[in-house]
């Protein structure tokens, strides 16, 4: 019996995607339990916090703490579908994506903070305060959610124009699902569908990687398989 390397790289490969998959549903879990009121989450303001409650919050951040370093693995599995293409572009999508996700980190690992600071603050006497903070706030952490965003649309290009030079694990329609398009589709959802937006606007993020890292292990599957039956058929053909 033949040992095959694409069966190693397939069970890599995949293991990698399979934990990207659940960093992205923890972390989506935790920032929801953050971010979600009935009353709408708002990027703009931090009033919403004051209908969370301090259990939520607790609660929310020590579940999407620990697994915020499994994107790394996830982009690792992204990086070994695409270098069969270009291994140049594959380790920008690589570099860009864990860069994005260390200063998401930074961003995200706050928000329970700020959040439990507006309980704490909103109370007679302390607005002056409040302002003080938050401005401080708005200065060190909530801009680089803005810097995640520049991240994430230069990786989506990357990845896309990686698909479409081909030679890569994926089909070349996945190159129309890079991060940033149900990132897109979040926000309008939550402008013109509202009822369904305000449940993924507090996770966006995170669904975003949800739906690429699923589609990523659907689509790649495939080559695999294939691969490995010609690997087979090569194997058992007469000399």
């Amino acid at each position: 019996m033949c040992t095959n390397n694409n069966d190693k790289d397939y069970v890599l490969w995949r293991n990698l995607g399979l934990l990207g998959l659940l960093g992205a549903t923890m972390v989506g879990v935790g920032e929801f339990m953050i971010h979600y009121t009935p009353e709408g989450f708002s990027d703009t303001s931090f009033d919403f916090f004051g209908n969370v409650s301090d259990r939520s919050l607790r609660l929310g951040h020590f579940i999407m703490i620990p697994f915020i370093p499994l994107y790394i693995f996830g982009y690792l599995h992204f990086y070994l579908g695409l270098r069969s293409g270009s291994e140049k572009l594959a380790r920008t999508v690589f570099i860009l994506g864990v860069f994005a996700f260390m200063i998401g980190a930074i961003w995200v690992g706050s928000r329970a903070f700020i959040g439990s600071l507006q309980h704490l603050l909103d109370k007679p006497d302390t607005i002056d305060i409040w302002k003080q903070v938050v401005s401080l706030y708005d200065f060190y952490l909530e801009n680089l959610v803005q810097g995640l965003r520049i991240l994430m649309l230069a990786l989506s290009l990357v990845f896309t124009i990686t698909i479409l030079k081909g030679n890569t694990v994926y089909p070349h329609w996945f190159a129309a699902c890079p991060p940033i398009v149900p990132l897109i589709l979040i926000f309008l959802s939550y402008l013109f569908i509202p009822t369904i937006g305000n449940y993924l606007l507090p996770a966006a993020m995170n669904l975003s990687h949800i739906v690429v890292f699923g589609l990523s292990l659907l689509s790649g599957s495939k080559t695999f398989t294939n691969r490995t039956k010609d690997h087979e058929n090569r194997h058992n053909s007469p000399s």
